[in-house]
């Protein structure tokens, strides 16, 4: 069942000129409405001037609930009782049918490739980094995962003027879930502990030009 729904200015407005019994009247199918328990079609008033009304707010209550029906993928009609149940009784709102069916599944499981987005990246920059997590056995479960990486991965592009691929294939030489620029300074020293990147490869290339750099500034 649906739990809220706007009551504007506008709607109060009209109500000042009703007495309390009309505004009983509009209230009692404009909540029905709202909630899902009526058709917006089938509110038919027998008071003349309470149907004016009605009609000067239906166009807004309407868009209300497409726009609750739209958010949620779902149509209108199905979420109106089943005329087949009793009183009092409705059918159970699909989207938490949706909800239920959710629950237990994928557990554990990350996201898709396509289920990635990010406004720095292309689509083919979010499917290389899914696929690389997933290659070292360490799958990203979720959209703020995968935003924590990809803003390390741009930060070390910006600050040590590296091309995406290039700080891709350094982490995958590395076994690295993610980058940082101490991690990089560090690999530099080439220590035993770390493996050294294949000689001719980006990585290498890389590392050799920040050894040359450092050398003229120790010189």
């Amino acid at each position: 069942m649906r739990k809220a729904f706007n009551f504007y200015a506008s709607y109060y407005a009209v109500f000042e000129d009703l007495t309390d019994v009309q505004i009983g009247q509009l209230m009692r199918e404009l909540t029905q409405v709202q909630f899902l328990n009526k058709h917006i079609d089938e509110v038919k008033f027998k008071d003349k001037i309470v149907s004016i009304v009605w009609k000067s707010i239906k166009h807004s209550v309407l868009e209300q609930i497409k726009g609750y029906c739209s958010k949620r993928s779902i149509a209108y009609e199905s979420v109106l009782p089943d005329p087949m149940l009793g009183v009092g009784e409705t059918s159970p709102d699909p989207t938490l049918q949706e909800e239920e069916k959710g629950k237990g599944k994928g557990k554990g499981k990350g996201k898709e490739e396509g289920e990635y987005t990010h406004s720095d990246l292309t689509l083919e920059q979010i499917e290389k980094i899914v696929k690389y997590r997933k290659s070292i056995k360490a799958p990203l479960k979720t959209q703020r995962g995968f935003n924590g990486l990809a803003k390390n991965i741009l930060f070390v592009m910006e600050k040590k003027q590296m091309l995406f691929d290039e700080v891709l294939e350094l982490m995958g030489v590395r076994e690295w879930k993610s980058i940082q620029l101490d991690w990089i300074n560090k690999s530099q020293n080439y220590n035993s502990q770390i493996k050294s990147p294949p000689v001719g490869s980006i990585a290498w290339q890389y590392e050799q030009e920040e050894k040359q750099k450092q050398e003229i500034i120790d010189v």
